[in-house]
């Protein structure tokens, strides 16, 4: 392990487990990256107890020259547990939690750190999208910033924040959710003058997508979100609770049960089991939940 000093601007951080070509050809792509960069980026990676050559891999990269950290967990701590790992153990200002199949798309981190140098921020969400003229914008409003979000700060890879909020998540509180990532995301934007939203594309798609899962998405996204959200309600508003409420209901709940109780032969790893009853807990008294039932359950018999 070789061991840099502090004070770097960002920490690149990857979890992984088990999925050593990936993390390979994603180190390959910020390597290349960081070359005039390295005394600004701390890269760190996590390894969850790997059975598979991740250790390899890794040394490779060292053997190179190339400065990183490389943690390997004697026991697998689980997706939660990997996240507060990083979080707790990045030197930098900016944190960004990276998925190792995540590849960056060409000049992504001198970009990144154009932006980051040049303001100041708590949280900077990557849009990932082409659609938008402007290539930034800086919100000063917390509220519009993460409602422009919505649910995709949970996309582990969209989001760069300070550190200097993580002292102040009881991380304990959050195990077992797999959103061990939102209340620092969120705390950050509150408690910061200014956030940001990056628009140009970042990332191609996940390459390792059909392994994703593993848990059941319903009581992920349906109990174990929305609870987190609510904690927020009264820093960022009733009203921004509510219609973060509908706006998951509406385009991602009502997405999934299409794609996963549907079509049978979808070929992915979430579970369903008890999802009615885990959306119908939150959403039974809102009027907008039974017309979406009724026309998913029309389209299930007539499948």
């Amino acid at each position: 392990m070789i061991f840099m000093k502090e004070n770097k601007i960002l920490t690149i951080a990857i979890p992984t487990y088990n999925r050593a070509p990936f993390l390979e050809k994603s180190l390959e792509r910020i390597t290349n990256q960081l070359k005039g960069f390295e005394d600004k980026v701390e890269l760190l990676i996590s390894d969850n107890s790997s059975s598979d050559n991740t250790g390899e891999v890794v040394r490779k990269f060292i053997d190179q020259g190339i400065e990183l950290k490389y943690n390997r967990n004697v026991i697998n701590l689980g997706m939660d547990g990997n996240f507060v790992y990083c979080f707790q153990n990045a030197t930098s200002k900016y944190i960004w939690i990276l998925g190792d199949d995540d590849y960056l798309v060409e000049e992504t981190i001198p970009k990144l750190l154009n932006l980051i140098d040049s303001g100041n921020y708590g949280l900077i969400h990557l849009d990932n999208n082409k659609k938008y003229i402007t290539e930034t914008k800086i919100y000063s409003d917390t509220t519009k910033f993460v409602g422009d979000i919505s649910f995709m700060i949970t996309f582990i890879s969209a989001n760069i924040v300070q550190t200097k909020y993580v002292p102040q998540i009881d991380f304990d509180k959050y195990l077992g959710t797999y959103f061990t990532l939102i209340p620092v995301y969120l705390t950050a934007a509150i408690e910061e003058p200014n956030n940001l939203m990056v628009y140009f594309p970042v990332m191609e798609a996940p390459a390792d997508d059909a392994r994703n899962g593993g848990y059941n998405i319903f009581e992920v996204f349906v109990t174990n979100y929305l609870n987190i959200l609510k904690e927020f309600r009264f820093s960022l508003g009733y009203i921004w609770y509510e219609s973060e409420k509908y706006k998951l209901c509406r385009k991602f709940i009502y997405g999934w049960m299409h794609r996963l109780l549907i079509n049978s032969n979808h070929g992915l790893r979430f579970k369903t089991d008890n999802w009615f009853n885990i959306i119908f807990k939150k959403y039974w008294y809102e009027p907008y939940l039974y017309p979406m039932l009724i026309l998913f359950w029309i389209k299930k018999i007539s499948k």
